[in-house]
C-alpha cells in the first residue's frame, strides 16, 4: 500500500476468491450446498449477533482492505452464490447488515468464472488468468476466514509481498496439528515475516508448526507456472511445486498471523464447530466493547 498525500492507494487491486471445491469432508451436507455458504457469527453496527455466510466474511474483508475488482471462481453452486450477491436492498431495507453488503456490491466490479469440475487449486488460479491480466493480485479461498482487527492481515501480506519483491507470499498460522496442513520452514527476516526455504504438504513428521493459510499474493508469473504443472494422480493441478520453486530462488515469503488474529475454517465438521464457537465469542466480545 502506498500513501500519496491523504490518499491510500492499494497496490493489490484485483482479488480472486475460489468457491468451487467439492467439500468432500462435509458430506452429505456439501452435496446440496457449497461449504462457503455455511453460516458464522458476526456483529451488526447496532451490536446484534447475526449469522452470515463465510463467503461474505471473506469478500467484505478484502473489500474493506481496498480491492474493488473481484473474480469469483464458482462450481456447481454458481447460482446460489450469484443470487446471494445480487442487490436486494429494496426488499431488505430494514436490515443494516444486508444494506452494508449491497453498498459494497454496488461499489465493486464482480466477475464470475465457472470451474465445471474441481480440478485443483492451480486449475482455479488458471481460470482467472484473463481477469487478472499482467497485474499482481490477491487470491483467497472462500471458506477460510481470518478474524483480524481492521483486516491488518491483508495489509501486512501486501506490504511483505511488495517490500521483499516476492513472486508469491501467503499467510501462515501456528497450529497444533501441522500434519494436516501444508507447512513451511525458513528464515525469519523480522516483523513476523519468513523467507520460505522448504514446504511440505501434510508431512508425517512436520519440522515446524507453521501451516499455510489460503490467502496469497501472486505475481502474474504464477499463470505460466501453472500451465507447466502436470496434474497429480487425482487429476488435479496444485500449487505446491510453484511454492517450492520460488522458495529455492528466495522469492517466497510467509507472513505469520499476529496474536490478535485468528483463523477459522469450515473444511471439516470439527473445524466448523470451532468456527461457530470462535466467531460467536468474537462477535459477543466485540459487542461488549
Amino acid at each position: 500500500m502506498r500513501r500519496v498525500g491523504l490518499m491510500v492507494i492499494t497496490l493489490l487491486r484485483k482479488a480472486v476468491i475460489t468457491t468451487a471445491g467439492d467439500g468432500s469432508r462435509l458430506l452429505p451436507f456439501s452435496k446440496g450446498m457449497s461449504k462457503v455458504m455455511l453460516p458464522y457469527c458476526a456483529r451488526t453496527p447496532e451490536g446484534h449477533i447475526i449469522l452470515k455466510p463465510v463467503l461474505e466474511a471473506v469478500y467484505e474483508s478484502i473489500y474493506d482492505y481496498g480491492c474493488r475488482d473481484f473474480c469469483f471462481v464458482v462450481g456447481r453452486d454458481k447460482r446460489a452464490i450469484e443470487n446471494y450477491l445480487i442487490d436486494h436492498s429494496a426488499k431488505y431495507s430494514a436490515n443494516s447488515s444486508l444494506q452494508g453488503l449491497y453498498k459494497r456490491i454496488n461499489s465493486s466490479r464482480i466477475k464470475y468464472i465457472h470451474q465445471p469440475s474441481p480440478l485443483g487449486f492451480g486449475d482455479a488460479i488458471l481460470s482467472a488468468k484473463g481477469f487478472v491480466g499482467d497485474e499482481s493480485f490477491l487470491l483467497h479461498v472462500g471458506d477460510d476466514v481470518i478474524l483480524s482487527p481492521n483486516n491488518r492481515h491483508i495489509k501486512r501480506l501486501e506490504v511483505a509481498f511488495f517490500s521483499n519483491d516476492a513472486d508469491i507470499a501467503f499467510l501462515v498460522d501456528r497450529v497444533e496439528n501441522p500434519e494436516k496442513y501444508g507447512v513451511v520452514e525458513g528464515k525469519s527476516i523480522g516483523n513476523g515475516i519468513l523467507r520460505v526455504e522448504q514446504m511440505e504438504e501434510k508431512p508425517r513428521r512436520p519440522k515446524t508448526n507453521l501451516a499455510i493459510v489460503a490467502a496469497y499474493a501472486f505475481k502474474p508469473w504464477i499463470f505460466s507456472e501453472m500451465e507447466r504443472t502436470k496434474p497429480d494422480e487425482n487429476g488435479e493441478v496444485e500449487i505446491n511445486d510453484a511454492i517450492v520453486s520460488r522458495a529455492a530462488h528466495g522469492k517466497c515469503i510467509a507472513v505469520e498471523l499476529e496474536a490478535g488474529e485468528k483463523r477459522i475454517d469450515v473444511g471439516t465438521p470439527e473445524s466448523y464447530v470451532a468456527c461457530v464457537r470462535d466467531s460467536f465469542e468474537n462477535a459477543r466480545d466485540s459487542a461488549c466493547t
